[in-house]
């Protein structure tokens, strides 16, 4: 079974600066939620976009964020930092990190 987070280089090719403007300005309206997705999709990572749309839909639901809804977006953050880590060059990580 492949998972997103085997995958080396091949995000690489997908990095688009202008997307990386649209999540920083995304994380300006406090969209952090729906800025990680479009990170997560950008690099490739597909299964912690898939997790991030069902959070999404959990917090909705819950109409507020609790504790542990914040705790595990913040797991899934790292999760999507790590697929970035291992997906970019090292350049492009950092102005996708700057932008979150």
């Amino acid at each position: 079974m492949s998972h997103d987070y085997d995958r080396t280089k091949t995000a690489a090719a997908k990095f688009d600066p202008r997307i990386v403007t649209e999540i920083g300005k995304m994380r300006d309206r406090n969209d952090h939620t729906g800025a990680y997705i479009k990170g997560s999709e950008m690099i490739g990572a597909t299964r912690t976009a898939q997790k991030l749309k069902l959070f999404a839909q959990l917090k909705d639901l819950e109409n507020h964020s609790t504790a542990w809804l914040m705790k595990y977006q913040y797991q899934l953050y790292e999760e999507m930092l790590a697929h970035a880590k291992r997906a970019l060059d090292p350049e492009e990580y950092e102005q996708f990190y700057g932008a979150f």
